[in-house]
């Protein structure tokens, strides 16, 4: 009897499990997994399959089609929908489908027919999202009469920006830390110039670590744009010719110096007691990791001893002379006429 209790539980909790996990309420979307997708310019009519998926497609085209493969792990009704948006991001053209299936089907809607599109409206980046029931099932952007450029930034935060110069004359600001999209008619010819550094507060810039340009592009293309983090080293002294101020790479280290002991004009002798700010040492020269923007400020001694001994030397050197001019007035003025 025992055994018997025991079997009928798990035939409960069987029956549980397998009511919980395979059967849906009617009208809800079906348990399915996404097998490939894509945008192609005509379909083969026995196999369904897309003739040269792409998502670049010219303005002398006649078609574009929406196609993809779908698994079911149950028989399933399901509507398919097509939302077809242009370039200004309006939706253009909706179609719907209804399918009956189980395991791998191959699915297309009604093509986007471009001979029915006005061409000022034709040319640019569209996008197609499809649905099953009410659920986005993938959506994908596509051009007509365009070719893109996708400039990645990166090292660059996003709180910055860079410009793109396009032919000399255009320019585009591109956020740090992000890909940015150029769209170009199709057949033209273009070059691109990016910043050479970007500044980032007092001390800090970023220095583009790839390539300035000219860049040229003419069909399809991915740019990868590379910053490096710099900080400045600023060195301080008011005597000792100071060397070492300037931009370093960020965790480099930096050289700076100054010459110990200088006399100046007056023969004052002016002598390095040691360094302040980022750095402490009493060497005249030294070295400092840039992790941040650094400043080393030389501090100095001064003896007064020399330019004592040489004012007592022009003091006397003056008294001398004017003695020397006072005896000879004084003979010239004793001599007969």
């Amino acid at each position: 009897m025992k055994k018997i209790r025991i079997v009928f539980l798990a035939l409960v909790l069987a029956l549980i499990i397998f009511q919980t996990f395979m059967v849906k309420p009617a009208g809800a979307t079906p348990q399915f997994m996404l097998i490939g997708y894509g945008t192609s310019k005509s379909i083969d009519p026995v196999t369904k399959d897309p003739i040269g998926l792409t998502d670049e497609f010219s303005r002398n085209d006649a078609k574009v089609y929406a196609w993809f493969m779908i698994g079911y792990t149950l028989p399933t009704n399901a509507t398919y929908t097509w939302k077809w948006y242009d370039p200004a991001g309006n939706l253009y053209w909706q179609s719907s489908l209804n399918h009956s299936g189980n395991g791998p089907n191959k699915i297309v809607g009604e093509p986007l027919n471009l001979g029915e599109i006005p061409l000022a409206q034709r040319i640019g980046l569209w996008r197609v999202e499809v649905y099953i029931d009410d659920t986005l099932l993938f959506q994908q952007n596509f051009t007509i009469g365009r070719y893109l450029v996708v400039v990645s930034v990166r090292g660059l935060p996003k709180a910055l920006k860079t410009v793109a110069t396009i032919d000399g004359n255009r320019t585009e600001e591109i956020q740090g830390s992000t890909a940015y999209t150029l769209q170009f008619d199709e057949g033209t010819f273009h070059t691109i110039t990016f910043e050479g550094s970007v500044n980032d507060g007092e001390g800090i810039r970023y220095v583009n670590a790839t390539s300035t340009g000219p860049l040229n592009v003419s069909a399809r293309k991915l740019i990868n744009v590379a910053y490096s983090t710099q900080y400045y080293l600023k060195v301080n002294s008011q005597y000792g010719d100071p060397q070492g101020s300037g931009w370093y790479d960020k965790g480099a280290n930096a050289n700076f110096s100054v010459s110990s002991p200088v006399y100046d004009y007056l023969a004052t002798r002016h002598t390095l007691t040691g360094w302040t700010g980022d750095y402490t040492g009493t060497d005249p020269s030294g070295t400092i990791q840039m992790d941040g923007p650094r400043t080393a400020e030389a501090l100095w001694e001064n003896d007064y001893t020399f330019t004592y001994a040489l004012v007592g030397v022009i003091i006397a050197i003056i008294v001398a002379l004017v003695v020397a001019r006072m005896r000879m007035k004084r003979k010239a003025e004793t001599q007969p006429t």
